[in-house]
């Protein structure tokens, strides 16, 4: 299992990936947005950047570790933090650093 890096993001954004945030049916999510920060590379010589879900269920789940899959890139779990909701979407964070 490979998180995928930020030019994987970037080919999939507004790509529906699946997020199991319960042991029901995956939610689908898209990719809002990627947002590059303005840091240094860290160690592995990579850039940080930050990865937005919309998810169009208005149900806030916590942050936590959530399993992640999409069909190219495949299975992965990431921390994701819920930053906006509101009657018709909510908004996940996942940051790499």
């Amino acid at each position: 299992m490979s998180i995928p890096k930020l030019p994987q993001f970037e080919t999939h954004q507004k790509e529906a990936f699946s997020i199991h945030f319960n042991d029901a049916e995956p939610g689908q999510c898209l990719v809002k947005e990627i947002t590059i920060a303005n840091a240094p590379v860290n160690a592995q010589g990579e850039q940080q950047f930050s990865v937005v879900f919309s998810s169009a269920d208005p149900k806030v789940y916590e942050q936590g570790v959530y399993p992640v899959s999409h069909p190219e890139l495949g299975d992965f779990d990431l921390f994701l933090v819920p930053i906006y909701g509101d009657d018709s979407e909510v908004h996940y964070e996942a940051v790499f650093t």
